[in-house]
């Protein structure tokens, strides 16, 4: 993919020039290290999520604001999906 392509789907605030210095560091690192980048900048976003959520239900449990974050990332159809089965996992006796 060359450096014009990138730039036109990462259009904002970032200088072509940045972007292009931005791009040519993450293809130095590693496969493994990439990985683990996204993995702490999910977690960042899942957290940053919950917090807007915590902020904006003040009265919530850590249930409710569970399943609060479950509908915004999946929506309300699989989020009640996930949930439904979370809540039959707990209520399964331990072998």
């Amino acid at each position: 993919m060359s450096a014009t392509s990138e730039d036109a789907r990462f259009e904002g605030d970032t200088s072509r020039d940045a972007l292009r210095v931005q791009f040519a560091a993450l293809r130095r690192i590693t496969p493994s290290r990439r990985l683990a980048l996204m993995d702490d900048l999910t977690r960042l976003a899942q957290s940053m999520a919950r917090e807007g959520l915590r902020r904006r239900h003040p009265g919530r449990t850590e249930a409710e604001l569970a399943a609060l974050f479950f509908e915004l990332v999946l929506g309300p159809d699989l989020a009640a999906k996930v949930l439904q089965h979370r809540r039959a996992r707990v209520a399964r006796p331990a072998p």
